[in-house]
């Protein structure tokens, strides 16, 4: 993903580039238009657009199982885009990623209740992805600190 718009923007298309699909806008606009302090509401925003768009948080029985060839593509380009966005290197950083994929189902919950369900699982997977990639981190500080 980001590497479509780097080559775009190396020979001088980025204008003619369509953002046909709301994720490729979304990633756009966290890109370029939003300061590394605000990224973790962005990424809210982004996950809860992103899904209403598709249609999860409409319970729509159908939305989900429309995109199910998709789904694993998809949960990979937001972790591979949230991984790029933070360059996480440290717990802090790793914290901040946990802390919108929860805070983002939290919303999701609250204002849409169990039509949100494909949604919040889909929120949850991108979590546990995430979390896959800080285990190195945990296991080099249980040895470097000896586990609890």
């Amino acid at each position: 993903m980001l590497t479509r718009f780097k080559e775009h923007e190396d020979d001088g298309t980025l204008d003619a580039l369509k953002f046909d699909d709301i994720l490729g806008e979304l990633c756009f606009k966290i890109l370029t238009d939003v300061e590394e302090k605000n990224y973790d509401g962005e990424m809210n925003y982004f996950l809860t657009k992103l899904t209403k768009e598709i249609g999860w948080l409409t319970g729509k029985p159908t939305a989900y199982w429309g995109m199910f060839k998709q789904v694993a593509l998809l949960r990979s380009e937001v972790t591979n885009f949230a991984l790029s966005l933070y360059h996480p290197c440290n717990y802090y950083d790793f914290n901040r990623m946990m802390g919108f994929c929860i805070t983002c189902i939290q919303e999701m919950k609250r204002r849409y209740g169990s039509k949100a369900s494909m949604a919040m699982a889909f929120v949850s997977m991108v979590m546990d992805d995430i979390f896959e990639k800080l285990i190195p981190h945990e296991d080099q500080k249980i040895q470097e600190n000896g586990d609890i």
